[in-house]
C-alpha cells in the first residue's frame, strides 16, 4: 500500500487501543505487507470570534444560547463578574 503516502490527510475511527479504521477507498491500492508507520498530523479549523469592542458591547451574543460559558459550575457568574471588573478597569484607565 505505498499509494496511501502520497495521498492527503485521512480520517480515522480508532477502534481500541491498538487498531483503527481508514475512512479511504483502498480498492485499487497494492497488497498490504506488513508494519507501517502512522504520522498524526494536526488540521487547523477556523473558529470565528467578534471584535473586542463587540464582545465588549455584548458578552453574551457569543454563545449560542445567549449566554457566557462557564467552564466551572461552581463558580456561576464569575465570568458576567470578570467581564463588569474587565469594563471597569478599562474605563478607569
Amino acid at each position: 500500500m505505498d499509494q496511501i503516502n502520497e495521498t492527503e490527510p485521512i480520517k480515522i475511527t480508532t477502534i481500541d487501543g491498538f487498531s483503527f479504521k481508514l475512512h479511504l477507498d483502498t480498492t485499487n491500492f497494492g497488497a498490504y505487507k506488513s508494519n507501517g508507520l502512522v504520522q498524526n498530523v494536526k488540521v487547523p479549523t477556523a473558529m470565528p470570534f467578534k471584535s473586542l469592542k463587540e464582545a465588549l458591547d455584548d458578552p453574551n451574543g457569543c454563545h449560542p444560547d445567549g449566554m457566557m460559558i462557564n467552564a466551572d459550575l461552581s463558580k456561576f457568574g464569575r465570568a458576567s463578574q470578570l467581564h463588569l471588573g474587565y469594563v471597569a478597569i478599562q474605563k478607569f484607565f
